[in-house]
């Protein structure tokens, strides 16, 4: 409730002289289409005491609703019952705004509103497909405001908010099988002790904080003290601002969000039951259809901004086309892309450069990022929505790999990426079988894909093959020079300072390799390294970038360095964008410039993994030389943890860890060792030799 509200009638008409109109919604749009969402119910009680034959509140708007093929958004609480005792205050008045507001005055009957009370109108919403969305469960303030409401009770901390929260989002869940996405905090008060907001709030729950566009006024009461002229006057009040918005602009309320009540709150008799219709018809004769908020958002052009997985985006478009891939070219099932794709989410060879067009693990590597990037949020409701699709890049290879002389699975045909080998005949080729690459991304992705099933509890056809495949992958192979083999034998290279570097995967991006777990692997990936750097490796920005983190990885903060150097000198513009060399001129490529960002993170913090799961953080592994003072902030640890640094001479001073969820990893630096076991939302700040700061 706003203070405008409480001014009246009078004081809104001088409000409206000061503020500027409301800004068109209906851009980009391509049907006239709103919503309307109902806050506080359901609610048991007759929605009035004289009208609608004795109908409650919430099935009067349900049936005015169907009347008009409308399905709106119900902002449904719990239970109030606990929450504002019956005690009558006048409109108006401290102890309407007060410490003892009665959610719904003078009636008495506060155990009749809430989903605990009303079982048949849930039941009601979701058959008629309306959308339910989390108003919290006692309809507590999230913070303290006592200019508007003295001193209603409100959320002491974040944690009280979620359990509030998450009290009824498992009523929901449990009772009905319903999972909502939504949510919109009481009286829109947003800020809350400690810093927090409901955006933080909401943010950790997976819910998407929901506004309104425009006031239905179904919830304002007049005071005339006459009730049927009063009524008259309500209904005025919700019908005519709409039709005048109507007749200036036919396409105002595209796009908008109509706040409404379905709660008594302030009157017995709620005007939004009276007039809801009169709206509805208004919205029809103007060619508008009313939806779900959720469906209003997914219509909206722009539904996409600042969503934060783009990857996952595109990587969804590409199963259905991928799925065609799979079944025509291969005879498999699953889905499949190879090494290019676009907007569209093209899956198929995209030409005829063979050391490229048939890679067929495009949407595996891709798909290796579901499983980190659930290690890094914790968020089992994205690794639920994303994990059929994980299983589909799986299937593929379920159906594609075939068994080498040895008795190994491996990929038929492929390429090591853009290489070109020799046979010993002097015979230049690309199509191989079983790529080291290849392998280090089916490791990747298998575990990756069992790990998930794991969390999810899935058993089927699919983890059980996977499970027998895994083990049974040809393994990273060392030759008899001492450098990684690239393909199934020792061939020689026509390129041997190539820009890829590919059977190095397993070192970076990927965790196969590490000097510590896999000490003969890394040597040898360091001498692989060495001979393409010796031979002109690193030309290209994105290469040089990779570069540099393969000696991040190995530890080697001098050659880190050197590589920086080489990468800003030849391969980055003026204005630190990358530098790709073509035929036609250099050209700006975005890898190079992400690489290097990767590259500076993994010198300061690196994470090693059992080969699926993060055990141990190691803090400062490959610091350049010319770094030997310097402090960041925000590094992302697997498990939903952030990590701080500052050091000085070379020497760690800190580092602080700040845990959005219970957090637990062991921390590695100069000798220093130690496990940290956080609580949510947890922090603290370690010495040099790890201990806590007191």
């Amino acid at each position: 409730m706003s203070w405008i509200v409480k001014a009246g009638k009078q004081g809104k008409k001088i409000i409206k002289k000061l503020i500027t109109p409301a800004e068109k919604h209906y851009v980009g749009y391509t049907r006239r289409i709103c919503a309307m969402t109902f806050d506080d119910g359901p609610m048991g009680l007759p929605a009035s005491p004289d009208r609608f034959d004795g109908r409650t509140l919430t099935d009067v708007l349900l049936d005015t609703l169907a009347q008009y093929g409308a399905r709106g958004s119900f902002d449904v609480i719990g239970d109030t019952s606990a929450n504002y005792p019956d005690e009558a205050g006048k409109l108006g008045s401290a102890a309407w705004g007060g410490v003892r507001f009665d959610h719904y005055p003078d009636i008495h009957c506060d155990e009749q509103g809430g989903a605990e009370h009303n079982d048949r109108l849930i039941r009601r919403m979701l058959a008629e497909g309306h959308q339910i969305t989390n108003h919290g469960y006692r309809h507590i303030l999230f913070g303290k405001k006592p200019f508007v409401y003295g001193a209603r009770e409100y959320f002491p901390d974040f944690d009280a908010a979620v359990e509030d929260l998450g009290r009824l989002h498992a009523l929901m869940q449990t009772r009905y099988g319903y999972t909502m996405t939504l949510a919109r905090p009481p009286h829109y008060v947003d800020k809350m002790t400690g810093g927090f907001t409901s955006y933080d709030v909401y943010d950790h729950m997976g819910y998407q904080y929901m506004a309104a566009s425009f006031d239905g006024a179904g919830w304002l009461p007049s005071t005339d003290p006459d009730p049927e002229a009063a009524l008259q006057a309500e209904i005025r009040a919700m019908v005519e601002p709409m039709r005048k918005a109507l007749e200036k602009d036919p396409d105002f309320f595209c796009g908008q969000i109509i706040f409404q009540k379905d709660g008594y709150n302030m009157a017995k008799r709620t005007p939004v039951a009276f007039a809801l219709g009169q709206q509805l018809a208004l919205l029809q004769e103007y060619g508008y259809q009313v939806v779900p908020v959720g469906e209003l958002l997914a219509e909206s052009p722009f539904a996409d901004v600042g969503r934060e997985e783009p990857l996952f985006d595109l990587l969804a478009r590409m199963v259905p086309n991928g799925q065609r891939t799979a079944r025509e070219l291969y005879h498999c099932r699953g889905f499949v892309a190879h090494h290019n794709t676009d907007l569209w989410g093209d899956t198929d060879p995209q030409d005829r450069y063979i050391p490229a067009s048939f890679w067929p693990m495009g949407a595996a590597w891709l798909c290796t990022h579901i499983w980190r990037h659930y290690l890094y949020s914790g968020d089992m409701q994205f690794l639920r929505a994303q994990f059929p699709m994980l299983e589909q890049a799986v299937l593929f290879f379920t159906d594609f790999l075939e068994q080498d002389a040895a008795g190994y699975y491996v990929t038929n045909p492929s390429v090591s990426p853009e290489n070109t080998y020799i046979l010993p005949d002097g015979v230049r080729g690309h199509l191989c079988i079983g790529p080291t690459m290849d392998r280090q991304i089916l490791r990747e992705l298998f575990a990756g894909y069992l790990a998930a099933a794991a969390k999810l509890s899935v058993t089927n056809e699919t983890t059980c093959a996977a499970a027998a495949i895994l083990p049974r992958l040809r393994p990273t192979q060392i030759g008899s020079d001492g450098r990684l083999l690239e393909w199934g034998g020792e061939y020689g290279e026509a390129e041997p300072g190539h820009r890829h570097i590919s059977h190095l995967y397993g070192l970076a991006p990927g965790n196969e390799i590490s000097t510590l777990a896999t000490p003969e692997l890394a040597a040898a990936a360091r001498k692989t390294l060495e001979y393409r750097l010796a031979h002109g490796g690193g030309y290209t920005g994105w290469s040089r970038a990779w570069i540099t983190l393969f000696w991040a990885r190995l530890g080697e903060g001098s050659k880190v360095e050197e590589n920086l150097r080489a990468l800003y000198a030849n391969s980055t513009f003026p204005n630190l964008m990358d530098n790709h060399p073509s035929k036609r001129g250099p050209v700006f490529q975005i890898d190079g410039n992400y690489g290097t960002t990767a590259a500076m993170a993994e010198c300061l913090a690196q994470v090693s993994y059992d080969g699926v799961n993060p055990q141990a953080v190691s803090l400062l592994p490959a610091l350049p030389p010319n770094w030997q003072s310097g402090a960041v902030q925000g590094l992302c640890l697997p498990g939903g943890a952030c990590l701080d640094l500052v050091w000085e001479n070379g020497t760690l001073q800190t580092a602080a860890l700040h845990a959005a969820a219970p957090w637990k990893m062991r921390l590695h630096c100069a000798g220093a060792e130690a496990e940290i076991e956080l609580s949510a939302r947890q922090s603290v700040t370690l010495n040099a030799a790890l201990q806590p700061i007191h």
